[in-house]
């Protein structure tokens, strides 16, 4: 039985016990005589829980989607800046610390990456030979084996 059931449950039994019973008179729970006030409490006690829990759960969600607009709002700023204070200092790369920023540093690929890479545009269009935009976007070819530099073979000593 779910949360709103259970609460309408409840309210309907209030009324009953409103209508069919004095507030001086008992009701039989569990084998034990209860005033009717004491038994109405137990019911709206359970219904004001259920009440409070909705709220409160209604404003976390409402907290967690402010949350989201809010980092959704800072990143874009954050990231803006972080491209604005790069390109200002980028002669003065010292100040860059104090908006806890690093200096982009270019990283130069290597010989081998470059040739590498060389090899394997050289296989793409000889794989593919020359074609349209749609089909070149298609065709790529395996990249080249690249055997790596032999090392020598040493035996141990006896």
């Amino acid at each position: 039985m779910n949360k709103a059931a259970k609460s309408n449950r409840n309210r309907l039994m209030i009324a009953g016990l409103e209508k069919n019973y004095s507030a001086k008179q008992t009701v039989l729970v569990d084998g034990v005589a209860t005033p009717q006030p004491q038994v109405i409490a137990v019911l709206q006690a359970s219904n004001d829980a259920a009440d409070a829990t909705a709220a409160a759960e209604a404003a976390y969600h409402k907290a967690v989607a402010d949350e989201a607009a809010a980092e959704v709002a800072a990143d874009a700023t954050y990231t803006f800046l972080r491209s604005y204070f790069l390109l200002l200092n980028k002669k003065t790369p010292e100040v860059l610390p104090d908006y806890g920023l690093e200096p982009v540093v270019r990283q130069v690929p290597t010989a081998a990456t470059k040739a590498a890479a060389a090899a394997k545009r050289k296989a793409t269009v000889a794989a593919r030979g020359v074609v349209g935009k749609r089909k070149r976007a298609a065709v790529t070819a395996p990249a080249p084996a690249v055997t790596p530099p032999a090392t020598p073979v040493t035996t141990p000593k006896a």
